[in-house]
This record gives C-alpha cells, sequence and structure tokens, in this order.
C-alpha cells in the first residue's frame, strides 16, 4: 500500500511523462520524424496512468518506469540533427527531474546518454565537426556547461540532503537511547522503591490483625491505602517502562470476571470512604463464568479508571457496566464506566494520550497525581493489540458521555448512549485474548 506522500510523487511523475510525451508528438508531427514512435509514446503514457490510477505496481518499479519512458524519449529527440542545441535544455530538465529521487547514479546515467547523444551527432549525423562556425561552437560549448553545472549542482544538493538525512537518523539514535536509558532508570528507581513500600504494607497488615483503638487502626488503614496506592504508581512506572522497552507482554491464563471485579472493589472502596459516592456495579448475569486473558492487566486499566472517576467526582456516583458480545472466537468482554464527574474540555481531551500530561499541572490544581492515567491505558491497551481513544460529549453534568474504548483489530462494540451522567470511560477487551468456555 503506497502512502500519501508515494501517491503524490507517482502523480507528478505522471504529469511529467504526459507532458512531455504530449510535447515529443507535436514535435515529431511538425518536424515529419518518425512516425512510429507516436503509439509507443501513447502507449506508455497510457501504462503509467493505468499503474498509477490502480496502484497495482511497486513504488520502485513505477519510478523506474517513468524515467525509463524520459530517457527512451529523450534519445529518441536527440539523434535528430535539427535539434542539436536544443539538447542542453531537455537535458537540465531530466537532470531537475531525476534529482527528486535522491539517486545520484540516474544523474550520472543522463549525463552519460547526453555525451552518447553528442557522440552520435558527431561520428554519425555530423553535425559536430572541427570546421562548423564559431558561433555554432560557442552555443555547443555553453550548452555543455550549463548541462556540466546543472548536474553539479544536482549532485551537490542530493549530497547535503544524505548528510541532514544522516544527522536527523543519529539525533534518533540519541533520543532513542535517552528514552531507553530513562527508561532503565525508573525501573531501577521502582525495584528500589518496592521494598520499603512491601515492608510499610505488610506492617499496616500485620498491626490490623491485633487488638488496637478504633484510632490507631484507622490511621494504619490510612497508611495502608497509602501504601497500596504508591505501590500501583510503582507497578505503573515498570509497565511504562517494558511499553518503551517493547518488553510489555500479553498473559492468557484461565480468571473469573466475578474475582477481578471484587478485586477493584476492595482496592477502590478504601479511596471512596472520603468521597461517599455512590458506586454500582452492574454486570450480565449470562457472562461466562470462566475466561482466558491477562486478568492482571485488564484489572490494572480497570483499576485506572475507576479510581480516575473517584478522584474527579466530588459528588453523584459511579457507574460500572460489565456486558460482553459474542464472536466467532468467543466474546468481546466491554466494560463501560460512568461518572458525573467535571468533565473535559475539547483542548484537555486532544492531549489525554500524550505522555505525563495534565489537565492542571500548577501547584494549585484539582487534584494531585503524577501519572498520565489515560496515556498509560491507551499504551498499555495498544501493547495487548487493542485499541484506545478519547471523545467528549457535552460538559460536565450532561447527558450524552465521554468515551473511552480500547480493543482489538480495530473493531469497536455498538453500544447506544447510556444516558446516566457526564462522563464515561469505555474499556473493550476483544480479540484473542478473551474466549468462551
Amino acid at each position: 500500500m503506497r502512502t500519501e506522500e508515494q501517491t503524490s510523487t507517482h502523480l507528478v511523475l505522471a504529469t511529467i511523462v504526459t507532458v512531455f510525451g504530449v510535447v515529443l508528438i507535436l514535435t515529431t508531427i511538425a518536424m515529419s520524424w518518425e512516425s512510429w514512435m507516436v503509439p509507443i509514446i501513447v502507449i506508455g503514457n497510457s501504462i503509467v496512468w493505468f499503474l498509477h490510477i490502480g496502484r497495482t505496481s511497486s513504488n520502485t518499479f513505477y519510478e523506474n518506469l517513468c524515467i525509463g519512458l524520459l530517457m527512451i524519449g529523450f534519445f529518441f529527440f536527440g539523434v535528430h540533427g535539427a535539434v542539436l542545441f536544443d539538447l542542453s535544455a531537455v537535458a537540465c530538465m531530466l537532470v531537475l527531474i531525476f534529482s527528486m529521487f535522491d539517486r545520484k547514479r540516474l544523474l550520472y546515467l543522463i549525463v552519460a546518454l547526453y555525451v552518447l547523444v553528442l557522440l552520435y551527432h558527431c561520428f554519425l549525423l555530423h553535425t559536430i565537426f572541427w570546421g562548423m562556425g564559431h558561433q555554432d561552437m560557442v552555443r555547443l560549448g555553453i550548452g555543455i556547461m550549463v548541462v556540466s553545472g546543472a548536474s553539479s549542482i544536482a549532485i551537490y544538493r542530493i549530497n547535503r540532503r544524505y548528510a541532514a538525512r544522516k544527522r536527523y537518523d543519529s539525533m534518533l539514535a540519541q533520543l532513542e537511547t535517552a528514552g531507553r536509558q530513562n527508561a532503565d532508570f525508573m525501573s531501577n528507581v521502582s525495584h528500589e522503591l518496592r521494598t520499603p513500600i512491601n515492608m510499610v504494607l505488610g506492617i499496616s497488615e500485620v498491626s490490623l490483625e491485633k487488638d488496637i483503638a478504633p484510632e490507631i487502626r484507622e490511621d494504619i488503614q490510612s497508611i495502608q491505602m497509602a501504601g497500596k496506592r504508591l505501590s500501583n504508581q510503582i507497578n505503573n512506572i515498570l509497565d511504562y517502562t517494558e511499553i518503551v522497552e517493547g518488553t510489555l507482554t500479553s498473559a492468557k491464563e484461565e480468571y473469573m470476571i466475578t474475582s477481578l471485579l471484587n478485586d477493584v472493589i476492595t482496592t477502590t472502596a478504601m479511596q471512596n470512604s472520603r468521597h461517599q459516592l455512590e458506586m454500582v456495579f452492574d454486570m450480565n448475569p449470562k457472562i461466562p463464568a470462566v475466561l482466558i486473558g491477562d486478568a492482571e492487566k485488564i484489572s490494572h486499566v480497570l483499576k485506572i479508571l475507576v479510581e480516575n472517576s473517584i478522584k474527579f467526582t466530588e459528588e453523584g456516583g459511579i457507574d460500572i457496566c460489565i456486558e460482553f458480545r459474542r464472536e466467532s472466537y468467543g466474546i468481546n468482554l466491554i466494560i463501560d464506566i460512568y461518572d458525573t464527574g467535571i468533565g473535559m474540555t475539547d483542548s484537555q481531551i486532544t492531549k489525554m494520550c500524550d505522555d505525563f500530561y495534565q489537565a492542571e499541572s500548577g501547584s494549585s490544581r484539582f487534584v494531585g497525581g503524577a501519572w498520565a492515567w489515560a496515556s498509560h491505558c491507551q499504551r498499555t491497551a495498544s501493547c495487548h493489540g487493542r485499541i484506545c481513544s478519547l471523545r467528549q460529549q457535552g460538559a460536565g453534568g450532561a447527558s450524552d458521555p465521554y468515551r473511552h474504548s480500547a480493543g482489538s483489530k480495530g473493531r469497536y462494540a455498538k453500544h447506544g448512549d447510556f444516558r446516566c451522567g457526564a462522563v464515561m470511560r469505555r474499556v473493550l477487551f476483544q480479540g484473542g485474548e478473551i474466549q468462551l468456555r
């Protein structure tokens, strides 16, 4: 499949070949040259346009075909004695055209063909000879110098473009190296932080099993919740480093959707205790009990979305709807998350999937948090063969939802608007990752 840039280049080539062919046909008729060349030019131009419109050829074959037709036309034009002093203009035009391809051998080839045509005039047509007039010799010399200068300039520009491309490639390689080093640093720091965090969680868990005062128990629970949230952030960093390095893999293991949701409820319940929001988990009872997929990643993405809904919702509630759609390979698991949060502007929507973007990054922002949840969910889903997109409809408190979709193989679930709040985040896990049992 051609890219848009290649299609534009091919259109320019087809136009150049056509214009050159039409001019050559008119010249052939006007100068009473060989008439058998006219149908050859017409057939060649027809093939060029057929391949361009049908897009049935490779990029290299199409370019070589156009180059070949131009060079054949130039040779046919040059072997006639009446056009000796016009050869330099046509040669310069071809040098300009061939310089678009950044292939120096094409320039050498057109210069060699120009020299061959001059030798043809000298030894066979005898239009170039020692006793020709001074004016003709000056005109011929100027033409040769113009072609030589145009070729030299074209080769110089190609060399400059080669050098610039090498610099860009070097800069890109340095940026990729810096990104990998940054990912390695974050991974090492995350592993160093995991040990003390696990100690805090373990000590708090043991302390909660003892008979302690209610005030102390509440404080320890707060410490435990903070430790779990920090542990989740560390997991996010580790996932990010795996995404950058391209080592994030998807597991295919049996799991129960009820256990997954229970884990999400347990994790988010303590965070929601401060907001006193109404949380509704609405699951279709026809969903198979046992599924196959990466339960850890599904739970991780779902926790991020639910926690984000809690974070940006001051009053109202959150509705988590779990549905499915049957496919030939099994089912698509569809999770829609609605909330009555503050919503986002169109400019914020366009930047939500940028790395580490925050709608409010100042010290007085509405809520804290350093992790870009949308970017992380999108990149985690894409590494597992799924798709993420964001769309906002209406402002906060409106009935039209904001949707977050993640899927695989370009398929989306067909759902009508669930008019229960201002914001909705949709997670669609589909493809071979989840199968019906």
